[in-house]
């Protein structure tokens, strides 16, 4: 499931004089190692292992705070106005129920998907 994170998360951050700006954040996915390792073995592991991972350079998701409140998946399949929700940490709770539950998607309306 923390695949599907993995790529481009881009902030957009509007500033009245400068125009839109954004931040760009790169998600990359390493396995921890499966035995028990002394502290500084550990980081080295964990280190190798994300210099080793794939990295992903598709947008997955885009987060704006202004003008409007908006999170919205790139593939289009989820969005929110719930900004400070899914900063807080919620965003695991609201965008993979559906996959963990097998839910389908809410209905559209006018053009939005269900909040």
């Amino acid at each position: 499931m923390l695949a599907a994170e993995c790529g481009l998360h881009i902030q957009e951050i509007t500033a009245a004089k400068a125009g839109a700006r954004r931040a760009t954040a790169r998600v990359l996915l390493a396995r921890p190692p499966a035995e028990d390792l002394p502290k500084p073995k550990m980081h080295a592991a964990l280190a190798t292992a994300f210099k080793t991972s794939e990295t992903v350079s598709t947008v997955v998701r885009r987060y704006r705070r202004e003008p409007s409140p908006l999170v919205r998946n790139a593939d289009g399949s989820w969005r929110t106005g719930k900004y400070d929700s899914v900063l807080g940490g919620n965003f695991d709770l609201a965008c993979c129920r559906r996959a963990i539950l097998d839910v389908p998607p809410p209905q559209s309306r006018g053009g939005m998907m269900a909040r």
